[in-house]
């Protein structure tokens, strides 16, 4: 085994998180692992068929733990999120550390402060003890360093694998109409009810100019009340979930990504849309303005402001010929969230544990 610049690697890495086949946007990212890394290897803690079979699976990841410290990994990556994964990704680093493992903990949401707070002390310990905590974004580093006293902060963005070719939006045709795309939960913390008000200002005068995809699962009988109430049905579609097949062929045609969300970390979609070249309006939380500049490649806007989300579509409308200028300009930030660069990081931070 060798690190990514060629040298035999000191470390032997074993990750945990939830199912690799699972939903979700944490999911998603760990397939994105296990299709760059060929040295990834990772043992779950959920299961996508439900609570049961999720606690079965940690239990014999728990169990399988000490065997893979006897077959010589010595660093353990474990992924966590602030809701019911959490607890889970937590037994698993305490388990770690007492078996010896260099522990990596690697947070995914922006609201740990909150979530610790009325949590017992243990997992808080268990983070500050971990030989490293990786963060998405540097404005979330001086929570787990100051006030947890975290021994090692890193700021390592998710990676995003590239695609070969993506349409050329230079040459979109000013006539063409705006094709906006909505991928993730359907929920209000996700912020798709707000999307589809957005668009009601809009729905009369743009009515053969303006396409928004809804693609996802959740609560999905009450945003397709809401767009009947709202009579958006001629330009608002509901695609439902969708595979990765489907997935891409929504994102290539479409213009605009947008993701309204009120929390989030650093979601794959967001990453995913520079990669296709799309530009971005995206709500001004967790590490988002890291992705999307604001003017540059997209806007950014306040959560839970449909006003805001009207006046960045209204743009789009008004000047087509930004749609390409941004989709290029995601294109070119995106080169810092590729596999190559990002596991370069990772290479260096597990080589430097042991």
């Amino acid at each position: 085994m060798a690190d990514y610049a060629g040298r035999p690697a000191s470390y032997k890495v074993l990750t945990v998180g939830p199912d690799i086949h699972g939903s979700g946007g944490l999911c998603a990212l760990m397939r994105v692992y296990a299709r760059v890394s060929d040295r990834f290897h990772m043992l779950p803690f959920s299961s996508r068929n439900g609570r049961i079979a999720g606690f079965l699976i940690e239990m014999s990841t728990l169990l399988r733990m000490p065997f893979c410290r006897l077959a010589g990994y010595n660093v353990l990556h474990v992924h966590a999120t602030s809701d019911s994964f959490f607890f889970r990704a937590s037994r698993a680093l305490r388990w770690g550390q007492k078996l010896g493992f260099r522990t990596i903990v690697h947070c995914h949401n922006d609201d740990f402060a909150d979530f610790l707070a009325p949590l017992d002390k243990k997992h808080a310990r268990a983070i500050s003890r971990a030989s490293a905590v990786l963060v998405l974004s540097d404005s979330w580093a001086t929570y787990f360093s100051k006030t947890l006293g975290c021994r090692r902060v890193v700021v390592i963005p998710n990676l995003v694998p590239d695609v070969r070719i993506v349409r050329n939006r230079a040459k979109r045709r000013p006539e063409e109409p705006l094709r906006l795309l909505y991928m993730g939960k359907l929920t209000q913390q996700k912020g798709v009810y707000d999307l589809v008000r957005a668009l009601e200002p809009l729905a009369a005068k743009y009515q053969s100019y303006l396409q928004l995809a809804i693609a996802g699962s959740g609560e999905s009988d009450q945003v397709i009340a809401l767009i009947d109430e709202l009579k958006l049905d001629r330009i608002v579609t509901f695609e439902g979930w969708v595979d990765e097949k489907e997935k891409d062929r929504l994102m290539r045609l479409s213009d605009v990504l947008i993701l309204p969300s009120y929390r989030e970390g650093m979601p794959v979609g967001i990453l995913e849309a520079g990669i296709y070249g799309m530009a971005c309006i995206a709500t001004s939380v967790g590490a988002m303005p890291d992705v999307v500049d604001d003017g540059v490649n997209g806007f950014l806007v306040d959560p839970g402001e449909p006003d805001q989300l009207t006046d960045a579509i209204q743009f789009y409308l008004d000047n087509p010929r930004k749609i390409s200028e941004h989709g290029a300009a995601a294109r070119e930030h995106i080169a810092a969230f590729l596999p190559a660069p990002v596991l370069a990081r990772l290479d260096a931070l597990y080589s430097s544990l042991v």
